[in-house]
């Protein structure tokens, strides 16, 4: 005989996927900062004077700022739709 109810979830199943999806955007997202902090690093290495440095690091900050403010859009989309149905009912 089959259930009338259907299998039983816990209320917070539908978050689980949620945070995986936002742990691994996180960790992608380390590792893309690592790389280009790695990259700027040796960007430095090879300027000759403290005007190309400066200009380096200018870079490195205007980028750094956009791809922080990118990642947080991304990750606001994300917990949103972690958390969407978890105002429904049980």
């Amino acid at each position: 005989m089959k259930s009338a109810v259907g299998p039983l979830r816990p209320p917070y199943a539908g978050q689980l996927g949620g945070m995986v999806a936002i742990f691994e955007e996180l960790a992608i997202f380390g590792g893309e900062r690592l790389d280009r902090t790695l990259a700027t690093g040796q960007a430095l290495s090879q300027c000759r004077n403290p005007v190309e440095a400066f200009a380096v690091q200018m870079q490195f900050a205007c980028n750094t700022a956009a791809h922080y403010a990118a990642e947080s859009l991304k990750l606001m989309r994300l917990a949103s739709a972690a958390w969407s149905g978890s105002w429904n009912p049980v």
